[in-house]
């Protein structure tokens, strides 16, 4: 048995091993009413980096509703005249991914080590759920207006937060967060901010992009963060820091990856061993703003990855502008302000 979890059951009923490689025939089973896409996923032979058929770090097995059905894979080594005395891979199924399938070769025989959609058990994660949180601080409410004129035509509009720096004599903006704004009838804008900034605990000097939300409670929307590993060449991820009953937590995440489709629970640290971190930064020209430099981090990660929310201004000086955009197409932005945060 390979897999028993989530309604669906994988065995392995034949293997042959030859130089470089190993062929299984796999027999699944599907007890639920629709068909399962089962995504076999990061290969690996006597502990490197293996691939399925022409090179893939994956291979898809369909199982229909109700039903069972045969596959045939082949894994295969980098140095075709490795011996394989172990393998391992992952199970990827309806955005959830399971600890490591793993089968060891000796004498003859096969030891079975099943895989579990609870991995979290024995490997460490790519992300620590608990957040460091400040000191409890009341949201700013910040006022704007806009004429008859553009409420007629208004699209919507939103509040911009930024980092305010000098560079060679020149002002400079690092945007980090973004909150929609709120119109009235009459034509009066307001938006809350709650004047954090969250930050990665490897870079805490280093704002991510956020979107804030205040409808069910604080909520921060985490948007910036790129990750690549030895099966996974660019992978985005999204996640969501939200403020339960005054614990705060991660407990929201979306992958994005060409290699693993779209996955929606927290990762193995495995996975990956790069996170890249990267902004523009901007100057205003003409009641807009130009990009005149970039921001980027990359880091090796060794251990999971843990955020804090902070004080905006003790990373530097906080600005914000709000900006429009109408249902003509076009768009404004209204001139810069300071916030005071405390």
């Amino acid at each position: 048995m390979l897999l028993d979890d989530h309604w669906m059951r994988l065995w392995v009923m034949e293997y042959t091993l030859s130089d470089g490689q190993i062929s299984l025939r796999l027999h699944g089973e599907n007890t639920e009413v629709w068909d399962r896409e089962i995504l076999l996923f990061a290969p690996m032979m006597n502990g490197q980096p293996a691939a399925f058929r022409h090179g893939w770090p994956s291979e898809e097995i369909l199982i229909p509703a109700l039903s069972e059905a045969d596959a045939e894979i082949t894994l295969y080594a980098d140095d075709p005249a490795l011996w394989p005395e172990s393998i391992s891979f992952r199970v990827i199924e309806a955005g959830e991914i399971t600890g490591e399938v793993q089968m060891s070769f000796q004498d003859g025989k096969a030891e079975v080590q099943p895989a579990s959609f609870l991995w979290q058990e024995t490997e460490p994660p790519l992300i620590t759920k608990e957040v460091m949180t400040p000191d409890g601080r009341t949201p700013i409410r910040l006022q704007d207006a806009l004429t008859p004129e553009e409420m007629e035509k208004l699209d919507y509009g939103q509040l911009v937060v930024c980092l305010r720096r000098e560079a060679d004599g020149q002002e400079q903006l690092i945007p980090f967060a973004t909150i929609r704004a709120e119109a009235a009838a009459d034509g009066a804008i307001s938006a809350s901010y709650s004047g954090n900034a969250v930050v990665c605990t490897a870079v805490p000097d280093f704002p991510l992009l956020i979107t804030e939300e205040h409808r069910y409670g604080q909520a921060y929307h985490v948007r910036d963060l790129t990750f690549s590993g030895p099966f996974i060449f660019y992978a985005s991820l999204l996640l969501s820091l939200t403020d339960v009953y005054g614990l705060v937590q991660v407990n929201q995440f979306e992958l994005e990856s060409f290699d693993t489709g779209p996955l929606h629970e927290n990762l193995p640290l495995a996975l990956f061993d790069t996170l890249r971190l990267s902004r523009p930064v901007y100057q205003a020209q003409d009641a807009s703003f130009a990009q005149v430099d970039a921001i980027s981090h990359n880091l090796s990660l060794t251990e999971p990855l843990s955020f804090s929310i902070v004080p905006a201004d003790s990373l530097g000086e906080v600005v914000a502008y709000f900006e429009y955009f109408f249902h003509d197409y076009t768009d404004v932005i209204h001139p810069l302000f300071p916030i005071q945060t405390h």
